[in-house]
């Protein structure tokens, strides 16, 4: 065999190695991309197995005017040393802002809400927000941790600021429920139904905060779900100080 056909039987099979090797680096990046968004979409599957419609669904000196950025945005909720500092929205329902950001894009981790039913005058305000087995970016993860008394101890205050008007909320009430127990969502009461339900909160408590809560007191409570029980919500309930 002469010099010539050597060489270039040698550049075909040069070629063919890189043809090779690039059709297994494209074919490994393929599969490394499907694992990744299969990763994803699971994680998307647990976030969007939260409450739907049918189902219930200290920054004290802001002088930010929240309904200036978008016509949803009713103020802001905090809760001091956690990161719990989010805009606070009401929709016309209690759906839409499951999936939406503050400012209507779609966003598998919603946002936090005020029942829909509410207005500021009412005994008892309603706000809802997403938690998730495997998404710690959710709105309402950090209530997991009100599970713990000693954390409870030093985060018992809430921090609203609706409509450019803020109030300090005290905590006195931790209770888990189940998914299909819809009493914690009631927020019209007569008179006697309303120390009723008040006393149902602080006797449901998981343990005694040592907060004493009267028939005149104005209650928030917030929900979002429990995967430290399945099926289960994590309701905290506070007192306007």
């Amino acid at each position: 065999m002469n010099k010539a056909k050597w060489l270039n039987i040698s550049s075909i099979i040069f070629l063919g190695i890189v043809l090779i090797i690039l059709y297994l680096f494209m074919n490994n990046s393929s599969k490394s991309n499907i694992k990744t968004k299969e990763s994803i979409d699971k994680d998307v599957y647990i976030y969007e197995n939260t409450p739907t419609k049918d189902s219930k669904n200290e920054i004290e000196n802001s002088t930010v005017t929240y309904s200036q950025t978008s016509k949803d945005i009713i103020g802001n909720i905090s809760i001091s040393e956690t990161n719990i500092d989010s805009k606070l929205v009401q929709a016309k329902d209690n759906s839409y802002y499951l999936d939406h950001d503050v400012y209507g894009n779609y966003d598998v981790y919603g946002s936090i809400f005020l029942d829909y039913r509410n207005s500021m005058s009412d005994r008892k305000l309603l706000i809802y927000g997403h938690n998730a087995r495997n998404l710690s970016k959710t709105p309402f993860y950090e209530l997991e941790k009100y599970l713990r008394e000693d954390f409870f101890n030093s985060h018992q205050y809430i921090i609203l600021n609706i409509n450019d008007e803020n109030s300090k909320w005290q905590i006195f009430s931790i209770q888990i429920l189940p998914k299909d127990d819809t009493i914690h969502t009631q927020i019209r009461f007569s008179d006697v139904k309303w120390v009723e339900h008040l006393k149902w909160m602080k006797v449901n408590s998981i343990y005694e905060t040592g907060v004493l809560v009267e028939e005149s007191d104005q209650i928030l409570t917030l929900q979002t779900c429990n995967y430290n029980e399945e099926n289960t919500f994590i309701v905290v309930n506070a007192k306007r100080i």
